[in-house]
């Protein structure tokens, strides 16, 4: 799987599909710069909650942006949103 020339996923179209195919894509800005930090605190957390980390589409954004894809994402918002 590519996305913007970058290769994000590598298998099959059928196991790509079964990893992430109920998953949901959550992105947030923030108004400061996430300092690496709380930054790598926060995605050590979700990681901890099975969400994979997504690269930002425009690497400008890679500051104020985090996103991610997760199954149950509904679930993981709550806890993100604090």
């Amino acid at each position: 799987m590519l996305r913007t020339g970058r290769l994000i996923a590598l298998d099959t179209a059928v196991a790509l599909k079964r990893t992430h195919g109920g998953a949901r894509t959550v992105s947030a800005t923030y108004d400061s710069t996430l300092v690496p930090s709380p930054r790598g605190e926060l995605t050590r957390a979700l990681e901890l909650r099975g969400a994979l980390l997504l690269e930002p589409e425009k690497p400008a954004a890679a500051a104020t942006t985090i996103a991610f894809r997760a199954r149950g994402a509904e679930e993981i918002l709550p806890w993100f949103s604090q």
